[in-house]
């Protein structure tokens, strides 16, 4: 099972991504489309910054609600982010980071 630091530095590694992404995209819909994922990511980064403050190194057993209905748009956006950014390394990091927290959660 992936410890809370797995899964931070997994969620900080896809924000990152996720922002190159965000200033290679070109259109405002492509903007407030990453930005939305971004968002998911920022919130889960803010309950695992919650959460170690209370324990540290337990096991990451409970998204937040936004989490589990946000995989589901993180995967969607690493399969169409080819599409979106056309700077091919952006696009590539973007979908590696996504695959790596994907794995992690399930």
């Amino acid at each position: 099972m992936s410890t809370n630091r797995d899964v931070y530095g997994a969620l900080n590694d896809l924000y990152d991504a996720l922002e190159s992404a965000y200033w290679a995209a070109s259109t405002v819909e492509q903007k407030d489309r990453i930005f939305g994922v971004m968002s998911i990511v920022s919130h889960e980064l803010d309950e695992l910054d919650r959460k170690r403050l209370r324990k540290s190194n337990e096991d990451y057993s409970k998204l937040t609600e936004e989490m589990k209905t946000g995989t589901a748009r993180i995967e969607q956006l690493s399969r169409d982010i080819n599409g979106i950014i056309h700077n091919i390394s952006v696009a590539t990091d973007v979908i590696n980071k996504a695959t790596s927290l994907l794995a992690l959660l399930k």
